[in-house]
């Protein structure tokens, strides 16, 4: 139930999120969920996702928004926690 949630939420929520011109609420909406997914799902779960959070998690950590700058580099640091070694040189 958790995978088919977390895809659910990939491929439905997160572009509506990230989309051109939204606001910064559904910015700050996305990040979190991606910060909670890569905390909690882990690399195993979504590998295929991995560096596509990766790189939205640092084009927020230079946001002009303080809100955004904090959870998009609160992410950076986890995700960083929860890539396994070696799949950065892969």
């Amino acid at each position: 139930m958790t995978i088919e949630l977390a895809k659910f939420l990939i491929t439905n929520i997160l572009p509506s999120a990230f989309k051109e011109g939204q606001s910064e609420i559904m910015n700050k909406f996305g990040i979190f969920l991606i910060d909670d997914m890569v905390e909690y799902l882990g690399y195993e779960v979504l590998q295929v996702e991995w560096f596509q959070f990766a790189n939205i998690l640092a084009r927020f950590s230079q946001e002009k928004s303080c809100v955004l700058r904090q959870a998009a580099c609160y992410g950076l640091g986890i995700f960083a926690e929860n890539t396994p070694a070696g799949v950065m040189n892969a």
